[in-house]
């Protein structure tokens, strides 16, 4: 009997939960920029530069104003950097990198108003490069100018390379209206893009480093919720 009674509170449990599961999917410019440190910190002026990113998750309730959502993310993140003059050689480049990352996260209901709402949150994120591309123009006053395009490599490879993981922690803000949803996200990585032994020199040669160069990026996106299971 006791056990009986068990298996009908865990059933109307996982009834009532499955209801309250969301599904999420949204969109958006991805403001990104590459945070260099070490023997680079004052070689190179970075710019923001515009990406995107898309995004799919599902938020589990766990508390009354608490959920855990867990999203998967394609992200290309994209930023400009150049030789800050006065110079006699002017070189500037644009980057782009294009990631999935898992991004779970705990959010917490901060603002309610009839159907408008606010939630919080922070997590972590940890994903793979896909692969990305570069554009670079360099200058003198002894030549004409060059301009070089290519792809960039992903592994612990010398020239045009980046790293193939990328982790970090995720600050976000959600303003939702009925099944609207508007995220704001804040990622700051921990880890450095660049690969452990060598990076390129401004003229795409291949050098030792000791320089690391960590992504920071802002995304503003708009989406759609809706639960998997509609409550009858």
């Amino acid at each position: 009997m006791k056990t009986a009674a068990l298996l009908l509170l865990f059933s109307i449990f996982h009834i009532q939960l499955f209801a309250q599961i969301k599904t999420s999917i949204h969109a958006g410019p991805l403001f990104a920029t590459g945070k260099y440190g070490g023997d680079w910190k004052n070689t190179f002026a970075t710019n923001k530069n515009t990406g995107w990113a898309v995004s799919t998750s599902i938020e589990i309730p766990i508390a009354k104003k608490v959920f855990f959502n867990t999203a998967v993310e394609v992200a290309n993140k994209k930023f400009t950097y150049k030789m800050p003059p006065p110079t006699l050689f002017t070189f500037q480049r644009t980057e782009q990198c294009t990631y999935l990352s898992i991004k779970p996260s705990v959010q917490v209901l901060v603002i309610k108003h009839h159907a408008f709402s606010v939630t919080a949150g922070a997590g972590f994120f940890a994903g793979i490069a896909l692969g990305g591309k570069y554009t670079e123009t360099a200058d003198s006053v002894w030549g004409s100018p060059t301009n070089v395009s290519g792809k960039l490599k992903i592994g612990n490879t010398t020239g045009n390379s980046y790293k193939k993981t990328d982790a970090g922690i995720s600050l976000q803000i959600t303003g939702r209206y009925k099944k609207f949803i508007i995220p704001l996200m804040a990622d700051f990585s921990f880890t450095s893009n660049i690969p452990n032994q060598y990076s390129t020199d401004p003229y795409g040669m291949p050098m030792a480093t000791a320089s690391t160069r960590k992504w920071r990026s802002l995304y503003a996106g708009i989406g759609y919720s809706f639960p998997l299971n509609k409550r009858k």
